[in-house]
């Protein structure tokens, strides 16, 4: 239960410093050259760029995230079945 406790609080952690990330806003090299040309003409190419790579990275976090909820929420059913039926490993 405490290396669950763990997991959980590590995670949490993980996500707060994601989201609180100034450095997540940079772009590649290629990337940060079209945005310099294409600055000139007014264009908001730079704005829909961003966006478009920080959802882009964000993703496989979402998924982990996810996928560790689904193990975790089995690994509480599991526990708790065991429990009702009163089944002791030991």
């Amino acid at each position: 239960m405490k290396k669950i406790r763990y997991i959980v609080q590590l995670l949490a952690i993980l996500l707060i410093l994601m989201l609180f990330n100034q450095s997540s806003w940079a772009q590649c090299a290629m990337c940060k050259s079209v945005i310099e040309n294409n600055a000139s003409e007014g264009s908001n190419l730079a704005a829909g760029l961003n966006t478009g790579i920080i959802y882009l990275a964000s993703m496989p976090y979402i998924l982990f995230t996810f996928m560790v909820f689904i193990v975790y929420r089995s690994y509480k059913k599991n526990a708790r079945q065991k429990q009702i039926t009163g089944y002791s490993p030991n």
